[in-house]
């Protein structure tokens, strides 16, 4: 109910106090969470694409690209942080992580083409082997794109690949026969050493 000292005494008679009694009772009671669109953590599902186009990431700009709802909600509470630093290394890797995929490296002043001079302005995103399972049949297409959008307007993506380091060793039997390589046997640690 309205609080009695803020109303004034000349408006403040019994028939004015009912009505004030009937619309607090009405409107006290309302959920005002749906409402609320701007806490993203607690707006129904369906208004997340409207809150996207508002914030500027739908479509191939991350909206599109969220595998989970939590992922959408994400790319749009940090939305304006990636607006104010589109077209920077931490804008691309903030970028890439809220869509699920996580760039072991961004390699800066790579060559255009294999075996050339690095180019001060190319560069290629190295993601982890992890993400090869989330890569589907236009989702590559749709990255580069993605990564497009949030690189620098000077700079040009050469190439998105998944870099994976092979530093498993090997053991040797006593019966096993090495030939034709550059491998050597260390008998005291039976070890491959290349």
């Amino acid at each position: 109910m309205a609080n009695r000292k803020l109303i004034s005494s000349a408006i403040a008679d019994s028939r004015l106090g009912v009505f004030d009694k009937i619309i607090s009772d009405r409107f006290d009671n309302i959920d005002l969470a749906p409402m609320m669109v701007y806490l993203v953590d607690c707006v129904d599902k369906s208004a997340l694409p409207l809150l996207a186009k508002q914030f500027d990431v739908d479509g191939f700009k991350g909206f599109d690209q969220c595998a989970t709802i939590s992922d959408q909600r994400e790319l749009i509470k940090n939305a304006i942080q990636l607006h104010r630093n589109i077209g920077t290394i931490w804008g691309i890797n903030k970028a890439c992580k809220i869509i699920g995929f996580i760039p072991k490296a961004i390699n800066e002043n790579v060559p255009l083409v294999p075996g050339g001079d690095p180019v001060w302005c190319a560069f290629s995103v190295e993601l982890t082997p992890t993400d090869l399972g989330k890569i589907g049949k236009n989702s590559l297409t749709m990255l580069k794109s993605f990564i497009g959008y949030y690189k620098n307007a000077r700079s040009i993506l050469v190439e998105v690949y998944f870099g994976i380091d092979l530093d498993d060793s090997l053991s040797l039997d006593d019966d096993l026969q090495l030939s034709g390589g550059d491998f050597n046997s260390d008998h005291n640690n039976d070890h491959l050493i290349s």
